[in-house]
């Protein structure tokens, strides 16, 4: 099976569709909804004091810094990693299930003008349609909601059941539709949804699902994040080898449906060590999230490995 159609936002298949993508960005593994993928603002970074032997010193730390700093320091490989898998071409591209689901959404939506009825300024609605091997909507799903729109949010989700998708080769598939309500009137809204949500816990007086909260950007951070002792020693290993080794990988991971580490590769890489890359990806597929709702979500994730360096000391 293969997931088309998971940086700047998180993706599905963290931008999110029917497989969602985390760098954080994430991808659903099964036809996507929208674009298949999302990207972090942030890059985790990993500094490691080094190892006997070296000159510099000092406790071990973990700090955030800009996506835009990645690759400042890194040590270049001299050639390509074979432990480095590389980008999936396809995972960019829409699926044939998704645009046809699309379609037929969009030419649904002048008939729900009555969900609309009494809005005199736009509220905007995102939903989450899943849907079963015959094609039928099985359940769905608020993901976001200005307030406004939450009074409308069970009236847009029953008339959105009238579609029928394309039928599956898989269990299930969903798909995310951004909405704007006007004046009696739906539209899409200007931008395919992300596939997470920010946050874990939805806001007051909410009626975004609290299961698809569940499994958040800020979620995703905390688990892979309480790895990252684990991740630090794999790099160690390569500072044993070589001291001042250091760079960045970009791991690429899809949480399946019960919220288990389905598959994990590396993406991209810098740092030339694949014998501690490996150790890497070992640790992160022992990570688990909670489920995602209605489909599996690619996390494409960068952190970067430095080396500590001491204070200086002035005399």
């Amino acid at each position: 099976m293969t997931s088309k159609g998971l940086p700047s936002r998180v993706s599905t298949c963290w931008r999110a569709g029917a497989c969602s993508a985390l760098t954080l960005a994430l991808v659903a593994c099964q036809p996507p909804a929208q674009r298949p993928s999302e990207t972090a603002q942030q890059v985790e970074t990993i500094s490691h004091a080094p190892v006997p032997g070296t000159t510099a010193s000092g406790t071990p730390t973990m700090v955030v810094k800009d996506e835009s700093a990645v690759s400042a320091g890194a040590t270049l490989p001299q050639q390509p990693l074979e432990c480095v898998t590389g980008p999936d071409p396809e995972i960019e591209q829409e699926s044939p299930w998704s645009k046809e689901t699309g379609a037929r959404l969009d030419r649904l939506l002048p008939s729900l003008g009555a969900c609309a009825a009494g809005f005199s300024e736009p509220a905007e609605l995102t939903v989450r349609l899943v849907y079963g091997p015959d094609g039928k909507s099985i359940s769905q799903h608020v993901v976001r909601s200005s307030p406004a729109a939450c009074a409308a949010a069970e009236c847009v989700k029953k008339g959105l059941t009238q579609i029928v998708s394309p039928k599956l080769v898989i269990d299930r598939a969903s798909y995310d539709i951004a909405l704007v309500l006007e004046r009696g009137k739906l539209r899409r809204g200007d931008e395919a949804p992300d596939a997470l949500v920010e946050e874990s816990e939805p806001p007051p007086a909410s009626c975004v699902d609290p299961a698809v909260t569940a499994l958040s950007r800020a979620k995703v951070k905390e688990v892979v994040g309480s790895s990252f002792p684990d991740l630090k020693s794999c790099y160690g290993q390569a500072l044993v080898r070589n001291h001042s080794a250091a760079g960045n990988v970009t791991f690429e991971f899809v949480i399946g449906p019960g919220g288990e580490v389905a598959r994990a590769q590396v993406r991209d890489a810098t740092l030339p060590d694949c014998s501690a890359i490996q150790c890497m990806l070992s640790e992160f597929r022992t990570l688990a999230f909670p489920p995602p709702v209605g489909r599996s979500v690619r996390i494409i994730y960068p952190i970067n490995y430095v080396v500590e360096q001491p204070p200086v000391a002035l005399r």
